[in-house]
């Protein structure tokens, strides 16, 4: 299971469905990348080529779609525009992939254990993640399970640092 639709959480999807595995990404927002559109008129520092896997340009053009120019610096939009949203299209082709928009994950845990009970056990790391989900529309909240790996893609936008001494 994977939380966040962003960068990270889909470029995880392609070389985890590229070594055969099974990838069910949670975000929150209600499209791909929600937290980039909200900088989507910031030109990156960093060209495309730096934003771009090999593996997410090969699933492109497995696809038929088109690949950036390698040189230019594209805004945040025009990276969810013309990389993100196109690369997740992709994905969702795979039977290997499930992606849930508008669904944030409430809580993670490990089989039926509390968050104290069996911590650095074998006993606990045996059992599969089970995820809480919310619905962003209605509200409901469904349990989903037997995950082996559980990563966290829902980056640092919205949570800044304190001012001053830590």
């Amino acid at each position: 299971v994977t939380r966040g639709a962003g960068p990270v959480g889909l470029e995880f999807a392609v070389v985890a469905i590229n070594r055969g595995l099974s990838v069910t990404i949670f975000e929150r927002g209600e499209g791909i990348a929600d937290n980039v559109r909200r900088w989507g008129h910031v030109v990156l520092f960093s060209p495309w080529h730096l934003n771009m896997s090999a593996g997410g340009e090969a699933l492109l053009r497995e696809h038929g779609r088109a690949v950036p120019s390698k040189d230019q610096f594209p805004t945040g939009n025009q990276l969810v525009d013309e990389y993100l949203q196109p690369l997740a299209e992709a994905l969702q082709k795979s039977a290997n992939f499930a992606l849930h928009l508008g669904t944030e994950v409430v809580s993670v845990t490990r089989g039926c254990f509390l968050k104290r009970e069996e911590i650095g056990n074998k006993v606990r790391s045996g059992h599969p993640f089970r995820v809480l989900v919310r619905d962003s529309t209605t509200q409901d909240e469904r349990y989903e399970g037997d995950f082996d790996v559980c990563v966290n893609a829902t980056g640092t936008y919205g949570i800044g640092n304190n001012i001053g001494p830590g």
